[in-house]
């Protein structure tokens, strides 16, 4: 919402009054914003941040504290909504959560059993932060079995596996100077390559991110068209009581045209998930050549070479563990 400061601030007032009108614009302007705060600052969940939206608004807290904003030092309200009264209500929000009980770490948890001084403990039993040793052996050994097989593969191959995953992987400097050498580069002209490249996949996981955020707001909406439906099923059965023909007109339209925003809505959900499930963070085929200072057009084919020795050597380790 632009406003002048005079505006806004009159503005504020009378939401903070308790004016139905004032309080719709707010919530039309600014309720995307609340909605997807706790999810986009904090990475809450989306029910947690439905439950955030509902608290910020309850008792008007967010309007009696959206209306001691000044713009002082020319500070947008957006910003001062969301890092000044968000974030306090936020840390208001989490403090307000029921806490669980505290018990000693030292509290038996078993009676003593025969033979034994004592009875067990919770220090005892429960489980660390470090994961279980047999999970850490697991995650070690299949690293190991990774970096086995890849070992197995020649430089090219093995540089082209991993290039092909540079949006989750990172070159070990043995890489940096093998995938120099190959493409008769030095060593700071091949940092300065790759840091483009990886300046591309920043910018592609960005515009994933932005979907995501997009989704978070969809979601907002279409709990908005919810309750906003509910609320006028209540008042339209009102009306069928009172016989009230005009009210019933203005109702179902109003109705008619919710329930057609969240069909848009749904659409619009439904279609970034898609893109989402799609979504692929890894260099294309022309930095990949230009990593490896080739033609575009042999890419596809050594991309496939190093799969298919990949695969056999995948399959010599299945046959040699049956």
């Amino acid at each position: 919402m632009q406003a002048a400061s005079h505006d806004l601030a009159a503005f504020l007032e009378a939401c903070a009054r308790g004016d139905p009108q004032a309080r719709t614009a707010f919530q039309e302007a600014y309720g995307a914003l609340v909605y997807t705060f706790p999810t986009r600052i904090y990475q809450v969940s989306q029910d947690d941040a439905g439950d955030f939206y509902l608290y910020a608004f309850d008792n008007d807290r967010i309007f009696k504290r959206a209306r001691t904003f000044a713009g002082r030092n020319a500070i947008q309200f957006e910003t001062y909504l969301s890092y000044y009264v968000l974030r306090d209500l936020f840390l208001e929000w989490q403090r307000s959560l029921e806490r669980v009980e505290i018990v000693s770490l030292d509290a038996p948890i078993t009676a003593a059993e025969a033979g034994r001084e004592r009875a067990r403990t919770l220090h005892e039993v429960l489980a660390t932060e470090d994961p279980a040793p047999a999970a850490g052996l697991e995650a070690s050994e299949a690293e190991q079995d990774i970096e086995r097989m890849l070992g197995q593969l020649d430089t090219e191959k093995r540089l082209v596996l991993k290039l092909l995953a540079l949006g989750t992987v990172e070159l070990a400097l043995d890489d940096i100077r093998a995938l120099a050498q190959l493409a008769s580069r030095s060593i700071r002209e091949t940092l300065v390559c790759l840091a483009e490249v990886n300046a591309t996949l920043a910018a592609q996981a960005q515009h994933v991110q932005e979907k995501w955020d997009t989704l978070h707001t969809v979601g907002h909406w279409i709990q908005t068209y919810q309750r906003q439906i509910a609320a006028l099923e209540t008042q339209l059965h009102t009306s069928r009581e009172r016989n009230d023909a005009t009210a019933l007109a203005k109702l179902t339209h109003a109705r008619t045209e919710l329930e057609r925003k969240l069909v848009w809505r749904y659409e619009q959900q439904a279609r970034l998930c898609e893109e989402l499930r799609r979504a692929d963070v890894r260099p294309a085929y022309k930095d990949m050549a230009r990593l490896l200072n080739v033609p575009v057009g042999t890419i596809c084919s050594k991309i496939a070479r190093a799969r298919e020795a990949l695969a056999q050597i995948l399959d010599a380790t299945r046959a040699e563990h049956t």
